[in-house]
């Protein structure tokens, strides 16, 4: 009974020296993938910084285009609105000068108007004095 529980022992021990050995395998093995995933994410990480640092580049680059775009196109409306402002004056100055030609021309007119007139009411008073004086003529 003594060599059966011995050998009961010794089988025991050798499945707990096997169990300890896979354990320590298993111990090796998933500190390796620990390993290895901690290398898999700090080479995830690693690339996702540097794709964010190209994005920030990018957006960084498109913000300075977008600057730029903004600046040439402010200066555009800047040279728009003084072309604007030049021809609004220029329109200014073409209407009161039309104002101007205008009335010199009523002037003009109204002067025209008026020599006529006199000369029509000189001519008349001339013809109703001459046909006065013919009238008296005849009286006498």
């Amino acid at each position: 009974e003594l060599s059966e529980a011995t050998a009961e022992k010794d089988r025991l021990k050798a499945r707990l020296t096997t169990m300890e050995q896979e354990l320590a395998d298993s111990t090796v093995n998933a500190s390796k993938e620990c390993a290895r995933l901690k290398e898999e994410l700090d080479t995830m990480i690693k690339k996702k910084l540097d794709l964010e640092k190209d994005l920030a580049k990018e957006k960084a680059k498109k913000a300075e285009e977008l600057r730029d775009k903004v600046a040439a196109l402010s200066e555009q409306q800047h040279a728009l609105e003084l072309r604007l402002q030049e021809a609004q004056g220029l329109l200014e100055r073409e209407r009161k000068e039309r104002e101007r030609d205008k009335k010199e021309a009523e002037d003009r007119l109204s002067a025209e108007v008026a020599r006529r007139g006199e000369e029509l009411k000189l001519q008349m008073m001339q013809e109703g004095s001459a046909q006065t004086s013919a009238a008296l003529a005849e009286l006498q």
